[in-house]
C-alpha cells in the first residue's frame, strides 16, 4: 500500500526499544491490551529483546513437555505467554508486538486479515534489508497440516511448522507470529531469530529417547532459519527493528510516532508480572 497523499496520516505509537525479562514482556502485552480499552487509546507497536534466556510456552501447552531440570542446569527460565502455540527459546531474538484497540478499524477485521496485514509488513521490512522473503500462502501450508506430517515430538515447537502469512526464506521459517483477540482489542506479535540453536531448544523438552530428540533437531534444522544465516553476517537487533517498523508504516499507511510507556502502563505490567506471569500458578497451570 502506498501512503496516501493530500491527507494527514494516521499516527501510531512506536514504543522505545526494550531489553526486558520474559515475564515482564509477556505482562506488558496484556497490560497494553487492557489499556487499549480506553477511549483515547491508539495502536502501539513495540520491538524488544529478552534479557537472559527464556523458554516461552503457549498458553495451553502442557508443562509436562518441559524438562525443568535441563532448564535449571542450562540457566533457562520458563514463562507462559498469553497467546497460543508451543515452545520457543527466546534468546538472540527480535520480538515485535502490535496492540490494536477494539474501536480501531483494523480490529474489526478477521483473524486471517490480521495475519495477512502483519505478514505483508514483515515482508516489506525484511525486503528493505535486501532479503528475498515471502509470506506463507493462506492455503496448503497451515500449521495443522504441517504438523501432521511431523514426528509426534516435533509438535512441541512453535517454529516447527508454517502457518499462513508467516515469513519464509528459501522455504524455511524466518518470522513467526500469533495473535490474541479480546473485547479490549487485538495483540499481534511474533519474533525472528538473530541466531538459532535447534539442539539447545530440543535439550529443554522431554522425549521418550534420544532418537526422538534427534528427529526433532533434524526437523528444526530443515524448517527454521535465522537472520544471521540469511544475511550471512551478524545483525544488530535494533537495525532489524527499524527496518520492520518501516514495513509496518508503509503497508498500513501510518506514521509511527516515537513514544514511551506511560506510568500507568508500566505499573500495570509490573503488577501483572508479579501476580501472574512470574508465578508458578500461571506457568504450571497446565
Amino acid at each position: 500500500m502506498i501512503p496516501g497523499k493530500g491527507r494527514e496520516m494516521e499516527r501510531w505509537r512506536l514504543l522505545e526499544w526494550q531489553e526486558v525479562d520474559g515475564a515482564f514482556s509477556a505482562a506488558l502485552d496484556e497490560a497494553l491490551l487492557l489499556q487499549a480499552a480506553s477511549a483515547a487509546a491508539v495502536p502501539s507497536l513495540r520491538f524488544y529483546t529478552w534479557r537472559d534466556s527464556w523458554l516461552s510456552l503457549g498458553s495451553s501447552q502442557p508443562i509436562r513437555e518441559v524438562d525443568l531440570h535441563a532448564c535449571q542446569r542450562l540457566g533457562v527460565r520458563v514463562v507462559r505467554r498469553l497467546s497460543g502455540g508451543t515452545a520457543t527459546l527466546n534468546e538472540h531474538i527480535v520480538g515485535f508486538s502490535v496492540v490494536i484497540p477494539a474501536s480501531h478499524r483494523l480490529a474489526g477485521r478477521g483473524l486471517m486479515d490480521t495475519y495477512r496485514m502483519g505478514g505483508e509488513a514483515l515482508v516489506a521490512g525484511l525486503s528493505a534489508l535486501e532479503l528475498v522473503v515471502e509470506p506463507v500462502p493462506s492455503f496448503g501450508h497451515t500449521c495443522r497440516s504441517q504438523l501432521q506430517e511431523c514426528h509426534e515430538a516435533e509438535r512441541r515447537f512453535c517454529f516447527a511448522a508454517q502457518s499462513p502469512y508467516e515469513v519464509v526464506w528459501q522455504g524455511r521459517k524466518l518470522a513467526g507470529h500469533a495473535q490474541v483477540r479480546r473485547r479490549e482489542g487485538v495483540i499481534y506479535h511474533g519474533l525472528l531469530f538473530l541466531a538459532f540453536e535447534p539442539r539447545r531448544l530440543a535439550s529443554l523438552l522431554r522425549y521418550e529417547d534420544e532418537a526422538e530428540r534427534e528427529a526433532a533437531c533434524r526437523h528444526l534444522e530443515a524448517r527454521v532459519a535465522s537472520l544471521g544465516e540469511a544475511m550471512a553476517r551478524p545483525l544488530e537487533a535494533q537495525s532489524v527493528a527499524e527496518a520492520i517498523a518501516t514495513g509496518f508504516s508503509l503497508v498500513l499507511d501510518v506514521e509511527l510516532q516515537a513514544d514511551r510507556l506511560a506510568g500507568d502502563e508500566r505499573e500495570l505490567a509490573l503488577e501483572l508480572r508479579k501476580r501472574k506471569y512470574a508465578t508458578r500458578e500461571w506457568t504450571f497451570r497446565r
